[in-house]
């Protein structure tokens, strides 16, 4: 086993699952389109040495979740991640399937395992 670092420091990442290829969902810290550059944790996929953002708005439906949550589990073959957002008041279970937002629910509930 090898440990890989995939924060700087004082940046928060926290690794929830791996697929079959290494990527390793979970969430990080961004201030990528954040006011005043704010750092804030969002939902994201670590591959090739960096994170990158899941959707955060289904463009064909409109939903839109807040960044607040946690890709939780990862398929084997990384095209389904499962988790949980805010959406709204409640925290719900969402999945990405191929990169595209679905809010499983909008009653409480979480997805820890796809």
């Amino acid at each position: 086993g090898e440990i890989v670092e995939t924060s700087a420091a004082g940046d928060i990442s926290i690794a929830l699952s791996v697929d079959d290829s290494g990527t390793i969902a979970g969430t990080f810290t961004t201030t990528e389109g954040t006011p005043n550059n704010t750092p804030m944790e969002t939902y994201g996929l670590y591959q090739n040495g960096k994170w990158t953002e899941l959707a955060l708005t289904n463009e064909k439906t409109g939903v839109t979740i807040a960044r607040d949550g946690y890709a939780n589990a990862i398929s084997r073959d990384g095209k389904t991640i499962g988790g949980i957002a805010r959406y709204g008041k409640n925290y719900v279970p969402v999945v990405w399937r191929n990169g595209e937002l679905q809010v499983i629910d909008d009653v409480t509930g979480a997805i820890y395992d796809v």
